[in-house]
């Protein structure tokens, strides 16, 4: 065995080594492992590993081809790998060490939950079955291009994890927490609107949570579904269903009782539970969790919007069991109060002749906490004086930061979290999903308007609101509360004015809002170059931004310093993998400098203009 390996399949393929990532780059080298891992440790015959690479169309000399991607899929695992990939008389064998795969580790939660529910123990054995659905990224094998993989592995798998997942939605509904999974059931029902057994445990769920009318015309829905979508009639077990809701059948209220010896510990700290489903980010969940392992401070920056509370605080749910000292979770959007606000949070009292500060240390030492300091932007000062000196005092203690703008402190592992994944522009527009942009914004729709479907011409227009809002979601949840009113055709049309088309008033969050709270973090330097190289379409380099400033007031001296200044803001997002940098600036920002060009135009001249609000309206 080479317990240094660890494999990833439940999403795509990955491979890493003593915690680097090991690239297969080789379409074949990559379907070719994929063959071997479905059946890890075991040996894979040549016949099995031929139709999983070529199908049915297998070359002259396939198994003199077939050895000579097995060594060369030795070289690319690197040197010392020896063992890992065995020759065999039959065939091929991978060996790989226990809990070294995701695909086994999955199975290994769910025989667990399967134990740990036939011996009563409900709460456990949901909590297993939802760690072992954490695990999925994405579709398993998602980048393996095999067809025989794609369509005799790949549907099995997903059957797997929704079985997981309705027999988890079950425990936890017979425990007692239906309203916790009604969002949840609403997006699955949503997503998979064929799966009848989803539909069912949303109906058991509203009944449960008191909402009997909503149950019966949850039957109602489901019933027009398959009508228009299969032609069918519900199945026995949702009309059975549907006729105990309506005769109010009181052993459908009967809930599960909890073991009490067994139940799980209650985990400290003040972190809210999520009030609607996490959408993807399978990747970046993965690569923070290690970044918190092997770092103590982790620091998520990147534009207003784009999702980095949000990612935050799923992290932070995500990893709660493993903070035995609690996951806290401090504010800090206003300026200033940082001590004050986190010994608030944390329920710290205030004592004579000590400060609020040290106060939090004794209330964390010797714990292993979480702390998750949120909207630092605007304190980047005093978050990075705290934070210094709690790192320091506590050993135990590990750090998530959020902001627009890095520490830029040592130790600091800063993580630029980018937009959703959009479907390009050249995709197919008859399959658009598989995006993370299209399935929270698809999320999110059926939830704000149950009645909106997306039809086959729809998917172009799909793509292009998607690709329109930057695959930003707060822009996306801020789309979909629109489609409640607009149809799509209407919202893909009027989306050339995004703040137009997305901002009510009254509204708890704004794109504007968002926009302006960067505008105010800049200086009046930053903020002339911002609308200057706004004007400049798609990306560009140094160059081009020395020609779009010349004569406006950025002096070439000061360029870079302040290129510099809006990279660490978040303003614009710096790509340094080729051998020159190249800078881009997202819609909504260049947008909004554009708006902002005639106020900087009117100052510069003395004169006076309407407001941004007014400028907005005379644009369109």
């Amino acid at each position: 065995m080479t317990p240094g390996f660890r494999f990833n399949v439940l999403g795509s393929l990955e491979v890493w080594r003593d915690g680097q990532l090991v690239p297969i780059r080789t379409a074949k080298l990559r379907a070719l492992l994929a063959a071997l891992l479905i059946d890890a440790n075991q040996v894979v015959p040549i016949s099995t590993l031929t139709a999983r690479l070529w199908d049915e169309d297998a070359p002259d000399g396939a198994r003199n081809t077939l050895q000579n991607y097995v060594l060369r899929l030795r070289r690319a695992l690197g040197g010392g790998a020896a063992g890992l990939v065995v020759t065999h008389p039959a065939g091929y064998r991978i060996n790989v060490a226990d809990g070294s795969c995701d695909l086994h580790r999955f199975d290994a939660l769910t025989a667990e939950a399967r134990r740990l529910a036939e011996s009563g123990d409900v709460s456990r054995a949901s909590t297993s079955l939802r760690r072992a659905t954490d695990l999925w990224r994405a579709q398993p094998f998602l980048d393996v291009p095999s067809e025989k993989v794609q369509r005799d592995v790949v549907p099995a798998l997903i059957e797997k994890r929704l079985d997981a997942i309705e027999s988890r939605i079950d425990m936890d509904i017979d425990l007692g927490r239906h309203g916790d999974v009604l969002a949840e059931l609403r997006e699955l029902t949503a997503v998979y609107s064929w799966r009848e057994r989803f539909w069912s445990q949303r109906m058991l769920a509203l009944y449960r949570a008191g909402r009997q009318g909503d149950a019966l015309k949850c039957y109602r829905d489901v019933r027009a579904v398959l009508s228009t979508e299969l032609g069918v009639s519900p199945g026995a077990e949702l009309t059975d269903l549907f006729q105990r809701i309506l005769a109010a059948d009181p052993e459908l209220l009967r809930e599960v009782p909890r073991p009490a010896t067994r139940e799980e510990p209650r985990v400290a700290g003040n972190l809210a539970a999520e009030t609607t489903a996490f959408i993807g980010r399978r990747k970046e969940l993965a690569h923070l969790g290690r970044l918190l392992e092997a770092g103590r401070l982790v620091t998520l920056t990147g534009a207003g919007g784009v999702g980095k509370s949000r990612l935050a605080l799923h992290l932070a749910a995500q990893r709660a069991g493993t903070f035995g000292g609690g996951v806290w979770v401090a504010d800090l959007a206003e300026p200033g109060g940082v001590d004050r606000t986190l010994a608030t949070e944390l329920g710290v009292r205030a004592e004579p002749g000590r400060g609020d500060r040290a106060g939090v240390v004794e209330h964390l030492r010797g714990e292993r906490a979480l702390l998750v300091l949120d909207n630092c932007e605007f304190s980047v000062g005093e978050v990075s004086a705290v934070v210094t000196e709690l790192l320091g005092a506590l050993p135990d203690l590990r750090i998530l930061v959020t902001s627009r703008q890095r520490l830029g402190r040592p130790g600091e592992h800063v993580v630029v979290v980018a937009p959703m994944s959009v479907p390009p522009r050249s995709g197919d527009c008859r399959s658009p999903a598989g995006h993370d942009s299209v399935e929270l914004l698809l999320s999110r729709t059926s939830a704000a308007a149950p009645e909106f479907r997306i039809t086959h011409v729809d998917r172009r227009d799909v793509q292009t609101l998607c690709e329109r809002l930057d695959g930003l979601p707060l822009a996306i949840e801020l789309a979909a509360m629109r489609l409640g009113v607009l149809s799509l055709r209407d919202a893909v049309e009027r989306s050339g004015d995004l703040f137009a088309l997305l901002d009510s008033r009254g509204a708890s969050h704004s794109l504007r809002g968002s926009v302006e709270r960067s505008w105010e973090l800049c200086s009046e330097p930053e903020r002339r170059l911002w609308v200057r190289l706004a004007v400049i379409p798609g990306e560009f380099g140094l160059r081009e931004a020395e020609s779009a400033c010349a004569g406006h007031g950025v002096a070439g001296g000061e360029l870079v310093e302040l290129v510099a200044g809006l990279v660490c803001k978040s303003i614009l997002v710096a790509d340094t993998s080729g051998p020159r940098t190249r800078y881009r600036m997202l819609g909504m920002l260049q947008e909004y400098g554009r708006l902002r060009s005639v106020d900087l135009a009117a100052t510069e001249h003395g004169s006076q203009v309407p407001r941004l609000r007014s400028v907005a309206v005379s644009a369109r």
